[in-house]
């Protein structure tokens, strides 16, 4: 799949706005948020890779081993960009 360059600052933003009710626009404040969310997409599409990588290694279908690795990826990527870019709690 394609990646387009204006996808990323788009998501940001509607996460910041809609998942997780952020209206602190600030631009220190978003800024800081974006530079987290961006390293924690990367090391989440780094890890959706190497799980899909390890999966059809070890003799599981493609796309078997796709679902699973974009499912753990995104599991990943919600709950860190949760706790971590919007300071919000895990549970409850």
């Amino acid at each position: 799949s394609k990646i387009r360059p204006g996808s990323k600052p788009c998501y940001f933003f509607l996460n910041k706005a809609w998942t997780f009710e952020d209206r602190n626009f600030s631009a220190r404040h978003t800024l800081k948020q974006y530079g987290l969310f961006v390293a924690i997409s990367s090391v989440g599409a780094a890890l959706q890779l190497i799980i899909l990588y390890l999966l059809v290694q070890s003799g599981e279908p493609y796309e078997i081993s796709l679902i699973l690795a974009v499912v753990i990826a995104s599991m990943g990527n919600f709950l860190l960009n949760k706790k971590l870019t919007f300071r919000e709690k895990l549970w409850g």
